[in-house]
């Protein structure tokens, strides 16, 4: 064991320079340099996305070499230096990159653009003229959703021999390049999204999720749970309204229409991952370490991955009363299919199966609730339809929507 991590095992504290500062940690406190950097620090540009280190969100730069800080441990920090995208700019000067990524384009959310944009410093420095195929190779480490990379490559290759961005040509009207208006705080690590949001005496909730695809459940032991320290409660489906709530909405032309089949916490395990228990603490850590203490007793039944296997006559209803079909598409039709059958040249018939794609945004899935002094509550989001989350909340809660 080195001296940095006997260091964490009793709980000494470490030294190490962060973003041109010297500073102490102590390092039994945080699990991770991530978790340093954002709860001791403050420093959230730095993003937890996959926290096993194959997104790159939260690279930052340790002695000037890219890592991964959700898998580094305190304890390998003592004489180190920190570098975080809130250290780039140099008073207040933003960094040739840091312009030209917004000037570029190339970013979008910005959920990952910390990450990237330490990746890149790294790189630049090692080669200050790369190629597009060494700016591709970098790029390998840091997943974006948003972008499709081709303006992330080209902001780069703008500053690429130089160290300077394209000056800004004051151009404006039909065509210009317009940065975004929040890119100049996306760049500097400065932008807030939901997952870096704290209140005042804010608790932290964590679902305990299903390991069963389909099981009834005999009983739930959170004794020990509640035992922990820092535990405030464990929740679950007894505790919540039994009102189910719909997760979509008829769709304008009425061609689709989803049954209303989910609750926040459910009696029953009706796939891999459900939602069975919450537990709400007072820090992050704690309301895992309680998950761990819940026991669980599963009845597994019948399960289905294959939706002809699913809807087969006789096969176990997953909610009772569906037959298994989540949704009915009506009929749209437009001109004469049956015409336009015979008169085709070429005709396919078979069954064709695709599989299932997920889009894949890196943010976290996060929601606060800010209760206030007149009974009313305010959500904070990672949404793209607040009005759903709107009408959906009171549905699962039995509360006004008002």
């Amino acid at each position: 064991m080195s001296g940095a991590d006997a260091g964490a095992a009793n709980g000494r504290q470490i030294e190490f320079e962060l973003n041109g500062q010297a500073h102490t940690l102590e390092v039994d406190r945080v699990a991770s340099l991530l978790t340093a950097l954002r709860d001791s620090f403050g420093l959230t540009g730095a993003k937890p996305v996959c926290e096993q280190g194959a997104c790159g969100g939260c690279t930052v730069l340790v002695d000037g070499d890219p890592v991964r800080s959700c898998l580094l441990p305190p304890g390998r920090l003592n004489g180190k230096s920190i570098e975080t995208v809130e250290g780039l700019a140099e008073g207040g000067e933003l960094t040739a990159l840091q312009v030209a990524f917004a000037r570029h384009g190339a970013l979008q959310c910005g959920y990952c653009t910390s990450g990237m944009l330490m990746r890149l410093v790294a790189l630049l420095r090692e080669q200050p003229n790369p190629d597009e195929a060494a700016i591709r190779t970098a790029l390998a480490s840091n997943i974006c959703r948003c972008t499709g990379y081709e303006k992330i490559v080209e902001a780069v290759l703008a500053v690429a021999g130089n160290g300077h961005p394209e000056p800004d040509d004051g151009s404006s009207g039909m065509g210009a390049r317009v940065p975004q208006e929040r890119a100049w705080t996306v760049v500097t690590g400065a932008e807030r999204f939901a997952t870096d949001m704290t209140l005042p005496g804010m608790l932290h909730a964590k679902i305990l999720r299903s390991s069963h695809a389909h099981a009834e459940i005999r009983s739930i032991d959170t004794s020990a749970a509640l035992e922990l320290p820092g535990v405030v409660d464990v929740i679950t489906a007894k505790d919540v309204p039994e009102r189910l709530y719909n997760s979509a909405f008829r769709n304008p032309n009425d061609a689709l229409t989803l049954r209303p089949d989910e609750r926040i916490l459910n009696d029953k395990a009706r796939y891999d991952g459900d939602r069975i228990a919450a537990v709400v603490a007072d820090s992050v850590e704690t309301a895992i370490a309680a998950l761990n203490l819940i026991r669980v007793d599963y009845a597994p039944l019948p399960a289905y991955i294959d939706p002809e296997e699913a809807i087969a006559p006789g096969a176990t209803e997953i909610h009772a009363g569906t037959e298994n079909a989540a949704a009915e598409a009506k009929t749209i039709q437009f001109g004469d299919p049956d015409q336009a059958w015979e008169q085709a040249d070429v005709k396919i018939e078979g069954t064709f199966r695709t599989p299932g794609v997920q889009h894949t945004n890196l943010e976290a899935k996060v929601a606060i609730a800010e209760p206030t002094p007149d009974g009313r509550l305010t959500l904070y989001a990672t949404t793209q339809v607040p009005f759903h989350v709107r009408t959906i909340v009171p549905m699962a809660l039995g509360i006004p929507e008002s």
